[in-house]
């Protein structure tokens, strides 16, 4: 009799640690060999394209903007359909790309063709990022949903 209660004790710890296993989720990405936590933003491996690390049904998923050419010159920029402006405050010139979903409402980035940014702290509405433009005052929705404030970039 007791040999089958330890039996079936050892079976409940062995079933609860399977459970315990695969309920953990993962709270990070792997991109190009590197570890990013959950809502971190990060520049792909092009160059051009930013990408984050978002969780999507318990999984860490890399996601990145599109930029059909990542143009690094006045030329390759305007024939890719992009702006070439200075930016910033020290106005180096970059090649902006517009994105067709800029605006929309969104709840992740991956839902977007850039990021999905909340730009007022007090009126939290996430929207899409029209353009790739990495400067100005927003965050994105990972980064305003973990810490609660806007950076601004410049």
């Amino acid at each position: 009799m007791k040999k089958g209660l330890i039996y079936i004790l050892i079976a409940i710890v062995i079933l609860a640690v399977v459970i315990l296993f695969f309920s953990i989720k993962k709270t990070t990405c792997t991109y190009e060999g590197e570890e990013y936590k959950k809502g971190e933003s990060f520049p792909a491996s092009d160059g051009c394209n930013t990408c984050f690390c978002d969780k999507k049904n318990g999984e860490g998923k890399v996601s990145c903007s599109i930029i059909e050419v990542c143009p690094n010159d006045e030329e390759k920029c305007i024939e890719s359909g992009g702006e070439w402006r200075s930016a910033g405050m020290i106005g180096n010139f970059i090649c902006i790309q517009s994105y067709s979903d800029g605006g929309k409402e969104c709840n992740s980035s991956s839902e977007c063709q850039g990021k999905c940014v909340v730009a007022d702290a007090e009126n939290p509405e996430p929207y899409c990022t029209s353009d790739n433009d990495p400067f100005g005052c927003f965050s994105t929705i990972e980064e305003f949903n973990e810490n609660g404030a806007i950076v601004c970039r410049d």
